[in-house]
């Protein structure tokens, strides 16, 4: 009996890693630390990318790339991520979160709409406040609306730090929209429940 055999195809990363006639000609700047990259392979699949080593730009230049909006971690994570090394099981919905302003803010959507799963992924108690503004930031209504089905039979989450931390006009939609889901039973029962009471 034959058995099939499948070959993965090589990452970018594995077919550069070692090759001394690929050399890195980029170099991200970011809190004092320094990432290496190759500007052809970035243009290829970043307009942002290509508009910046293919116009008059310091960039272009010197081929040095200042971040100052995301931490070297995230910034190591995305790059990585972009040359075809896969996250590790346990990766944090938060840091898929970094990853993806990342690739965002650089256009490299191929990439970006691999981590859409982190996000569509059984919405819990832990993960509640980050999906939720994870689909409110990048315009996801889908998830957005998953995340209000789930505050409407979770209305404790409404109490706690991190939901009202949450940009205000966020937490004005969850709450009416998690209102609007609640059966007409449930809200004449608290009503009630919230009715003064009178004593002679």
């Amino acid at each position: 009996m034959s058995h099939e055999v499948v070959v993965h195809a090589p990452s970018m990363w594995h077919l550069i890693a070692g090759n001394d006639q690929v050399k890195p000609d980029v170099t991200f700047i970011v809190e004092n630390k320094e990432l290496s990259g190759h500007r052809h392979y970035l243009s290829l699949i970043s307009p942002v990318f290509k508009a910046m080593f293919e116009t008059d730009t310091s960039e272009a230049k010197t081929g040095r790339v200042v971040i100052n909006d995301f931490t070297f971690d995230e910034t190591k994570t995305a790059v990585k991520f972009i040359y075809g090394k896969s996250f590790k099981p346990g990766f944090s919905i938060e840091r898929a979160f970094a990853v993806y302003k990342f690739l965002d803010k650089y256009g490299i959507d191929n990439a970006s709409k691999r981590l859409i799963p982190f996000f569509e992924q059984s919405i819990n108690n832990n993960n509640f406040v980050t999906v939720s503004n994870f689909a409110w930031t990048f315009a996801k209504e889908d998830i957005l609306n998953k995340c209000v089905s789930f505050l409407a039979s979770h209305r404790d989450i409404a109490f706690t730090k991190a939901f009202v931390e949450l940009d205000q006009r966020l937490v004005m939609e969850l709450l009416q929209k998690a209102s609007a889901l609640v059966p007409q039973t449930q809200k004449l029962a608290r009503s009630r429940s919230m009715s003064p009471i009178y004593y002679e």
